[in-house]
């Protein structure tokens, strides 16, 4: 089972509205940029080739989140506290590292994305299909708001793959949007349908336990 990861005290004080890249232990900000690959690169100059990277928002908000594998849920900055419980300061969240990739074993850098049963499709921010060398315009558009920052966005799907916690590949029409409030995040249609996922909340932190399904064919 995996150790709680609490990145709250390291996430705090860190640059805001940029990528950053984390070390394996995610324990220390290895690299940052405007882009994902100005934060890996970085990253490379101080020593770390396989980091892991995550989008720090303006404000951490818990508007966030709207074999087998069990994971503790990694700790984030809840900024401001919520008025009714003032005393929490950190907003526990399950989070898979995941690799997304598109043609020709192309992968990205790892990075944590929300499993989120409130979201309907598994979406990522414009920043990764850039990385990517995918054209986002050429996707299937469409409009999403709710759990995104602002009024309704345009949204742009493309089938891509994605490595979960290097343990199993999931090919998944995905969509791609500008003003995505979290790195990524693994919803109903496409991540759901191929797992088995019980979120423990009497545990503190909550657990999250995951099992790929095993289709007969």
């Amino acid at each position: 089972m995996g150790g709680a990861i609490d990145l709250t005290a390291l996430l705090s004080n860190a640059s805001r509205e940029c990528w950053l890249a984390l070390n394996e232990e995610q324990s220390k900000i290895v690299g940052r940029g405007e882009t994902i690959r100005e934060a890996v690169e970085e990253a490379k100059k101080n020593g770390v080739d396989d980091p892991i990277v995550i989008w720090s928002p303006k404000v951490w908000t818990a508007r966030v989140y709207g074999g087998q594998v069990i994971k503790s849920y990694t700790g984030f900055p809840l900024e401001p506290p919520h008025p009714a419980f003032k005393d929490e300061t950190t907003v526990w969240m399950p989070i898979l590292n995941v690799r997304v990739g598109k043609a020709h074993d192309v992968w990205s850098p790892r990075f944590g994305a929300v499993v989120d049963s409130g979201s309907p499709w598994c979406m990522f921010p414009t920043a990764l299909a850039d990385y990517l060398g995918i054209r986002v315009t050429d996707g299937i558009e469409s409009g999403v708001g709710g759990i995104l920052k602002g009024e309704v966005e345009p949204i742009y799907f493309h089938s891509i793959k994605i490595q979960v916690e290097s343990t199993w590949n999931i090919t998944v029409k995905a969509g791609f949007t500008k003003k995505l409030a979290f790195s990524g995040i693994l919803g109903r249609n496409g991540f759901f349908d191929n797992f088995t996922i019980r979120f423990d909340h009497s545990a503190k932190p909550p657990l999250l336990e995951i099992d790929k399904i095993q289709f007969i064919q």
